[in-house]
């Protein structure tokens, strides 16, 4: 179309200068027959065609769509609120359940990192589509201004012809779009209406491209400030959960710290116990020995007093035979008689001196021996006392 155009444009400029400059070629010749004065005849060749445009008012509708589209691609921000309720009664708790209340915050923690993130990731989609946006708005403004220098530019000719974009196309994609402005719609009601020559061509200034940016601004504002508000408020309930998890830990740490003390205490209780219990036994082992020494000990004087025993018992012995054979030779009837006591004597000192061997001691033998030698003594001396 635009090729078509400039073709047009160029075979209608060069017809122009061919009939522009014949009245020199032929003037001449033609002049000389007639009784008028040189005619020169001036027509203008039209710079800009209603063809190109309207292809610019086209361009202007992609625009205008995509700039749409961007804004209904703008993300939804939603509010955050808080959810962290500091737990009640954790000076109960045990060390396994604190250990399970650290565990669940950091798992809130790790979420509320997430939200920050996605937040962030938010925060950066509307910053890119604020460049989109602005960007497309900025295009869109340079085809308005465009349009508005072409009809300067043109004759109230060329510009005849319609012009259907102008119409409600484009003011209901501006309305929908918030980029509509009185400028806007003075210079399409021109073009739309035909009013070509009959009033001043509308400007498109400044003010238009101002009021691009003020909209494209407060449009974003809204989520912008609540993106801000959840950040602020995330970052509170992170240093509260962050201060919880802290407090726990330290929690923990204490109770850790009195069971460990409490275990040492029970192994060193248990130690001096063992320590205590081998100590008994010892003592135990100690008198199970000294009284073994004591039993062996008294076994061999025992065994000391009956061999003594045994020899008294041979000297007692001896000593009867010769009492006996004494009294044979005396042939006094009392004198056998008490020779015959004293061995009875003897025969119960010798009973006597064999139940030593069930317990009693070496002295009570040797107080029984000397008790029997005194006595034998005494049969002696009556015995010569009767001679």
């Amino acid at each position: 179309m635009l090729k078509t155009t400039k073709h047009i444009a160029c075979s209608v400029a060069i017809s122009s200068l061919i009939i522009g400059l014949s009245s020199q070629f032929v003037g001449k010749t033609f002049g000389a027959f007639g009784d008028s004065g040189t005619t020169s005849s001036q027509i203008k060749a039209c710079e800009v065609f209603p063809g190109y445009i309207n292809e610019r008012f086209s361009d202007i509708k992609e625009e205008l769509l995509l700039f749409l589209n961007e804004l209904n691609n703008l993300p939804d921000i939603t509010s955050y609120t808080a959810s962290f309720e500091q737990v009640e009664g954790l000076a109960e708790y045990s060390i396994q359940q604190l250990k399970e209340e650290e565990e669940g915050l950091k798992e809130n923690q790790i979420k509320l990192e997430e939200l920050q993130n996605e937040r962030l990731e938010l925060d950066n989609r509307l910053d890119f589509a604020r460049e989109n946006l602005n960007e497309r708005a900025h295009t869109i403004y340079k085809w308005f201004e465009k349009i508005a220098q072409l009809s300067e530019q043109t004759t109230t000719s060329c510009l005849q012809d319609e012009y259907p974009l102008a119409g409600d196309v484009l003011k209901d994609l501006l309305l929908k779009s918030g980029l509509k402005h009185s400028q806007i719609e003075n210079l399409l009601f021109y073009y739309h209406t035909h009013q070509f020559g009959q009033n001043a061509a509308p400007h498109i200034k400044e003010a238009v491209w101002e009021n691009f940016q003020n909209f494209i601004n407060e449009t974003l504002k809204s989520p912008k400030n609540q993106l801000e508000k959840n950040k602020q408020t995330m970052k509170e309930e992170k240093k509260k959960i962050k201060e919880e998890i802290t407090s726990v830990q330290a929690m923990i740490k204490q109770l850790e710290k009195e069971e460990a003390e409490k275990e040492k205490e029970e192994k060193q209780k248990e130690a001096e116990e063992r320590k205590a219990k081998k100590e008994q036994e010892k003592q135990k082992e100690s008198q199970k020995e000294a009284a073994a020494d004591a039993f062996k000990e008294k076994e061999e004087v025992n065994m000391d007093s009956d061999e003594g025993d045994k020899e008294d018992q041979a000297n007692d012995d001896g000593s009867s035979s010769d009492d006996e054979q004494t009294t044979e030779r005396d042939n006094y009837g009392p004198k056998d008689k008490q020779t015959e006591d004293a061995a009875e004597k003897e025969k119960s000192g010798s009973g006597d001196s064999q139940k030593n061997k069930n317990g009693e001691t070496s002295n009570k033998g040797e107080e029984i021996e000397e008790k029997a030698s005194s006595e034998q003594e005494d049969v002696e001396e009556e015995s010569k006392e009767k001679e």
